[in-house]
C-alpha cells in the first residue's frame, strides 16, 4: 500500500536529493499544468526555488522518476523536457531587478529542473489579503516596475504568458518581482503543438487568444494579463473572464467588463484608463508594447501633484461637503450615464467569440502596424482603403478625397447651357445602360469541431488524440471528452487527425438545414480504457461565398441568435469590407443579421429587386459604420 501511495504522488517528498545531492527538497510550493515548484536548500545551505518539468496531462511519477503516461505520450513528453531546458537557458539571461533569476538548469529523474532565486516576500494575492493600507502610489510604482520587467522580457524575444497576482512577489523592499516562467515561450516557438497541448490559461487573467488553439498571441497578450492583475489589485477581484466577454459580444450583447476609469478617484485618470485599454478584447486596441503603456502613465511626479491637489481641495471644503466633492470629482473623471451609455454602444460593436474571434484571421493585427495617412494630404484613389486602416491610438481619418469625388458636380453640368435641355435627344442618349446584376452565392455548412487533436500512435495504429477541448463551442462539456482521449472513428470513418475528423463531419453536414448535426464517436477516454461509442452534437457554421470570392460566415450563438461576419476578402478585390467585420443590418432589404437565414435572405431579396448595391451597417473596431457592397460584376 505504501508503495502504491508513492507511485501515485505527483510531488517529490521533502528530503529528496537532486543533482547528486546538490539540492535537497524542503517543501512543496505550487503546481500547475507545466510543472511543480518546491523550496529547497543548495549545497551551501542557501534557500532556492526548484522548478520541475512535470506536464501532468502527459506524464506520471513512479517513486521519483517521471515518465510519459503511455507510449503515445513519449515523443511529446521528451520534446517538452528539451523545450523546458532551452527556455531555462533563455531565462537565465534575464538579469533584471524585477525578475527572479534562473541560475542553473539540469536533468534528473528523467525530467528537467531549474534552480531559481528565492525571493523573500508575499505574492500579490497574499499581499492584498493581509494588507488593507495599500496606497495608490504603491500600486502606481508596482505597475511601472512590472511594465519595465515585462518590456525587458519582450526585448529578449520572449513572452511570459502566465502573468497573474500569484506570479508577482512583493519583496521585503516593497519591489515587485516576476516569478514562475513555467509557461514562458520564445516568439519563435509559439506554434509548437506540444506547448499548445499544455497552454496556460487562468480565468480572468488570460486574454481570449490564449484559449484557442492556433490563436495568435504576442506582447499584447502579456499586457492583457498585466492589466487584469492590476485590475485585481485596485478592485479586489479579477476582471470578468475574457471568454465570457467574447461570448456576450458575439451574441450582440454589451461587453460586461466594468471599466475602472471614473470609478476610483484616488487613482490618476491615466493609470485607470491605461488598465482599461490593456484589457481591450481587440488586441489592436491594446498597447503595442510595455514601453508605450509606461509612457502613457506620465511621470511619477504627476501622481504626487494629483495627491497634493486633491488634499488642497479637500482642505478648503467644509467637512460636510467632502462627500459631495468626491462624487463631483468622480463624475468629472469621465463617469456618469453618458460615458457608460457610450461605452455600451462602442463595446457592443466589438465582435468575436471563442473559436470564431480568431478563426477570422485576426485582421486587427495588421491594423497595429498600419500607418494612417494624414487627413491634410489627399490620398490617391488606390490608397483609400489603406487610409481606413487605423491604429488604436489614431482616430479614423475623414475620407476627404472620397467625399469630394462624390459631392463635386460633373464638369459637364457646370458648363452646360440652360437651353440645351430643350433640345431633343436621340434614343441612344437617353436610354439607361443595361446593368446585369449578379448576386449569385454558394452556401455550405462548416462543422465547428469543439476539440483539437493530433496524430497518436496506438497499439491498433495511428489515431487522433484530443489535445484541447473548446468548452465554449457546442456540446463539448462531456465527461468522456477530455485531453488525452483517443478518437478512433467518426460516423464509422477512421480518423487520424483534425483534417480526417473534419472530412467525416463535413459529409454528415451536407444538406443539413439545421444549425447542428449529431456525430457518433468511437473513443477511449484513456490509453488503458476500453473503446466506447458516444454521440456528440456538433454546431454548424454557414459559409456563404460570392462569385468575387468575398466570403462570410454565419455562426450560431446562444439564445437562438446568430453572428454574420466577413471571413475572407480576396487580395485585389475593391471593397470597403474587411475580414473581421460583423454584419448588423442591410437597408435595401431591411434584413437584420440575427438569424441563420438572414444573410442568404438578403442576397435573394437583392437579386429579386435587381438592386445594384447593398447598404450594410457593420461593426468594426468598436464602432458602427455604413458600408456599400456592390454585386458581382
Amino acid at each position: 500500500m505504501a508503495q502504491t501511495e508513492i507511485e501515485m504522488t505527483d510531488e517529490l517528498e521533502p528530503g529528496t536529493k537532486l543533482l547528486s545531492g546538490q539540492y535537497t527538497i524542503t517543501s512543496f510550493l505550487n503546481s500547475g499544468g507545466f510543472g511543480i515548484t518546491y523550496l529547497a536548500k543548495d549545497s551551501l545551505d542557501r534557500t532556492v526555488v526548484i522548478k520541475e518539468c512535470f506536464p501532468e496531462a502527459i506524464c506520471r511519477r513512479t517513486a521519483t522518476t517521471v515518465r510519459a503516461r503511455s507510449q503515445a505520450h513519449v515523443t511529446s513528453f521528451e520534446a517538452l523536457v528539451e523545450s523546458f531546458v532551452e527556455e531555462a537557458r533563455n531565462q537565465s539571461k534575464l538579469e533584471h531587478p524585477n525578475i527572479a533569476g534562473v541560475h542553473q538548469v539540469f536533468k534528473d529523474n528523467d525530467t528537467a529542473y531549474m534552480a531559481i532565486d528565492f525571493v523573500e516576500g508575499n505574492d500579490l494575492l497574499d499581499t492584498l489579503e493581509e494588507r488593507d493600507d495599500i496606497r495608490p502610489e504603491e500600486v502606481d510604482k508596482w505597475l511601472r516596475r512590472v511594465l519595465e520587467a515585462v518590456g525587458f522580457i519582450h526585448a529578449q524575444g520572449m513572452l511570459h504568458r502566465d502573468i497573474s497576482p500569484d506570479n508577482i512577489l512583493i519583496n521585503k523592499d516593497g519591489e515587485p518581482v516576476i516569478i514562475d516562467f513555467g509557461a514562458a515561450r520564445s516568439h519563435a516557438d509559439k506554434s509548437d503543438r506540444v506547448v499548445t497541448l499544455l497552454r496556460a490559461v487562468k480565468e480572468g487573467y488570460s486574454p481570449h487568444e490564449l484559449y484557442v488553439q492556433g490563436g495568435r498571441h504576442n506582447k499584447y497578450s502579456d499586457l492583457y494579463s498585466v492589466g487584469a492583475t492590476f485590475y485585481h489589485v485596485i478592485t479586489g477581484a479579477a476582471p470578468i473572464s475574457s471568454q465570457e466577454r467574447v461570448s456576450c459580444v458575439a451574441e450582440n450583447q454589451p461587453d460586461p467588463y466594468v471599466p475602472l476609469a471614473g470609478s476610483y478617484p484616488e487613482y490618476p485618470k491615466e493609470l485607470l484608463e491605461s488598465i482599461d485599454r490593456a484589457l481591450s478584447l481587440d488586441p489592436s486596441n491594446r498597447f503595442a508594447n510595455a514601453e508605450d503603456w509606461r509612457v502613457s502613465l506620465g511621470s511619477s511626479s504627476s501622481f504626487a501633484d494629483m495627491i497634493l491637489q486633491n488634499l488642497s481641495k479637500e482642505t478648503e471644503a467644509p467637512l460636510e461637503q467632502i462627500n459631495d466633492t468626491i462624487v463631483v470629482r468622480e463624475s468629472a473623471k469621465g463617469g456618469g450615464i453618458g460615458r457608460i451609455a457610450l461605452a455600451l454602444v462602442v463595446l457592443a460593436g466589438l465582435v468575436g467569440g471563442g473559436y470564431f474571434f480568431l478563426a477570422a484571421g485576426s485582421p486587427t493585427e495588421d491594423a497595429v502596424v498600419a500607418e494612417t495617412p494624414s487627413a491634410a494630404d489627399p490620398a490617391p484613389e488606390p490608397k483609400v482603403e489603406e487610409a481606413q486602416v487605423q491604429t488604436e491610438a489614431t482616430k479614423p481619418a475623414p475620407r476627404d478625397s472620397a467625399d469630394r469625388v462624390d459631392d463635386t458636380p460633373p464638369a459637364a453640368v457646370e458648363v452646360a447651357e440652360v437651353g440645351a435641355a430643350s433640345e431633343p435627344a436621340s434614343e441612344a442618349q437617353i436610354s439607361p445602360a443595361v446593368v446585369e446584376v449578379d448576386w449569385t452565392i454558394t452556401s455550405v455548412n462548416k462543422p465547428l469541431v469543439p476539440f483539437a487533436t493530433s496524430s497518436s500512435e496506438q497499439p491498433e495504429g495511428t489515431f487522433s488524440m484530443v489535445t484541447m477541448v473548446r468548452s465554449n463551442i457546442g456540446d463539448a462539456t462531456q465527461d468522456w471528452l477530455s485531453s488525452g482521449s483517443i478518437i478512433y472513428a467518426v460516423n464509422g470513418n477512421l480518423v487520424v487527425d483534425d483534417s480526417t475528423i473534419q472530412q467525416a463531419l463535413v459529409s454528415a453536414a451536407e444538406g443539413q438545414s439545421d444549425d447542428r448535426v449529431t456525430a457518433r464517436l468511437k473513443i477511449k477516454t484513456s490509453a488503458e480504457a476500453s473503446i466506447t461509442e458516444h454521440d456528440l452534437t456538433i454546431l454548424l457554421a454557414q459559409v456563404v461565398k460570392m462569385k468575387s470570392g468575398l466570403q462570410f460566415t454565419v455562426a450560431p450563438g446562444s439564445s437562438g441568435r446568430f453572428v454574420s461576419r466577413v471571413t475572407d476578402v480576396p487580395e485585389g478585390l475593391v471593397t470597403d469590407l474587411r475580414a473581421g467585420d460583423t454584419l448588423v443590418s442591410e437597408a435595401v432589404t431591411g434584413v437584420e443579421f440575427v438569424t441563420r437565414a438572414g444573410l442568404v435572405t438578403m442576397f435573394e431579396k437583392l437579386s429579386a429587386q435587381n438592386a445594384e448595391t447593398a447598404q450594410l451597417t457593420i461593426a468594426r473596431d468598436g464602432a458602427l459604420m455604413g458600408v456599400e457592397l456592390t454585386h458581382t460584376p
